[in-house]
């Protein structure tokens, strides 16, 4: 029998207060590694312009990257939610089984791609008047910022402005497309992949897409992530601001402090939004059987 959505709530609460601990340490770890790894890889994007080609070729491959240590997290989740055995060492499932994980990889990484087209096509519908000014790379961009004297000189800088917000349109447009378009859409591709690994990665999407569109399950998802963790976004709303008022005034400590527990409840939440969607599959499946993961141990 399928649960409601308060019932829904209530087992994503006490899967999430069971193995928090666990995955706030386990996402502090994926954010270093991505973190290297963008300096690694992507961070060459930030010395070129938009569009060239080697640019491209470093950005699949960070996204690739990006997907693959999201699959292992994915498999955590859903083994935490069937109460199954998990380790650490679960991260990494996607690179020590490539068989089952690099297909759904490689899919969003193609998906991520194709929207970042529609997202230019997008901007430039929207933002006609930023076009032009879009000659900067980001790089060059934080360099000016770094060298202004104050907030003010920085606000008063025409060109700055107008080459940030031609930066940081795209990125907000890009992220907005990519969670409706396909995240959302297609939500359960890891999941069903996991527990049918001799099916394709093109039959796991598909799966994914007619159930999330059967039983309000789109609904269900967005409104199950935003009652877990809305209280921990509006928590870190005034973090933050605090954190930025103690940077303007130079209060190093009190800056690590505010940073501190701003991380702690954007993870938080984070892994309280990632949480609905194992959640969700496993009641839109009514998944019985255990996973065919094996037990990785680090």
């Amino acid at each position: 029998m399928k649960l409601g959505l308060k019932a829904l709530l209530a087992k994503h609460r006490k899967v999430t207060k069971k193995n928090l601990g666990k995955l706030i340490y386990t996402l502090f770890l994926m954010s270093i590694i991505e973190s290297f790894m963008s300096l690694m890889l992507l961070g060459p994007i930030l010395r070129t312009s938009a569009g060239d080609t080697a640019s491209y070729a470093l950005f699949a491959l960070g996204t690739l990257f990006f997907f693959l240590l999201q699959f292992g997290f994915a498999s955590m989740l859903l083994r935490m939610t069937r109460n199954e055995f998990v380790t650490l060492g679960f991260l990494f499932y996607g690179f020590t089984r490539p068989k089952i994980s690099l297909g759904p990889a490689a899919a969003f990484t193609i998906m991520a791609f194709i929207v970042i087209f529609i997202s230019r096509f997008l901007f430039a519908f929207i933002f006609p008047e930023l076009l032009e000014v879009a000659t900067k790379s980001p790089a060059e961009i934080l360099n000016t910022a770094e060298q202004a004297q104050s907030a003010e000189a920085l606000a008063g800088n025409t060109e700055l402005v107008m080459q940030s917000k031609a930066l940081v349109y795209p990125s907000l447009i890009f992220l907005a497309a990519f969670t409706f378009l396909a995240l959302i859409p297609f939500a359960f591709t890891f999941q069903f992949k996991l527990d049918n690994q001799k099916k394709s990665v093109f039959w796991a999407m598909k799966k994914s897409l007619s159930t999330v569109f059967t039983d309000f399950n789109y609904i269900k998802t967005i409104a199950l992530a935003f009652l877990a963790s809305w209280k921990r976004i509006l928590l870190a709303l005034p973090i933050s601001a605090l954190m930025f008022i103690s940077i303007i005034s130079g209060g190093t400590l009190i800056t690590i402090v505010f940073h501190f527990f701003f991380l702690l409840n954007f993870y938080t939440a984070l892994i309280q939004i990632m949480m609905a969607v194992p959640i969700v599959y496993q009641d839109a499946t009514q998944a019985t059987e255990k996973g065919l993961l094996i037990d990785v141990k680090i």
